[in-house]
């Protein structure tokens, strides 16, 4: 529970960083404790459905470098973002980023398939902060057709919102509308 709460303490914080670099080394530092309790060994199983493993960890530090990385709360907000000229992503927290979803990568066969459709999701956004919107679209529409595979309606909200994001900053791109179309968005 010890570290699920560290990763939970960053996560929420991480909406409220913004431009304080003390909160956002805060939200690094909780995450650094988390993986200090696996890599110590101080891990014992109990009985919520909270999955507290290298993979989580590293996945969730993947999705906090994003946000930081043109720091945003919503869609809406990274629209506007985007629309700024002057505002660009800092290549060097997508750099983190990378690093940490390939970490989280190397520990997928260890998860449930939800986590291939988590993992997919967080990476497509990471694309999408490096404007690579096909390829963006082509990781939300995996992660699509794992979301509904398993029947999860969160992934499909999660994949339905990077959608939206896409088709306001690229809607003629023609995988931004094969995956509105497999939605069942029909793009403009």
């Amino acid at each position: 529970m010890k570290g699920n709460t560290y990763l939970l303490a960053a996560e929420v914080n991480a909406f409220f960083a913004g431009a304080d670099e003390k909160l956002k080394a805060q939200c690094r530092n909780w995450q650094n404790l988390a993986l200090d309790l696996l890599y110590k060994g101080k891990v014992q199983e109990d009985d919520t459905f909270l999955w507290f493993t290298l993979y989580s960890v590293h996945h969730e530090r993947a999705k906090t470098l994003t946000r930081f990385a043109l720091f945003h709360t919503d869609s809406e907000e990274l629209v506007n973002s985007f629309k700024n000229t002057h505002r660009r992503a800092s290549m060097q927290l997508v750099k983190d980023a990378h690093n940490a979803l390939t970490i989280a990568g190397s520990y997928l066969n260890s998860v449930r398939p939800t986590g291939y459709m988590d993992f997919s999701i967080t990476e497509s956004r990471l694309l999408l902060i490096e404007r690579e919107y096909e390829e963006s679209a082509k990781l939300a529409k995996k992660a699509l057709n794992i979301a509904k595979e398993v029947h999860s309606q969160q992934g499909e909200k999660q994949v339905r919102e990077i959608y939206l994001t896409l088709n306001a900053l690229a809607p003629d791109n023609p995988y931004v509308c094969h995956l509105g179309i497999e939605l069942g968005i029909f793009p403009r």
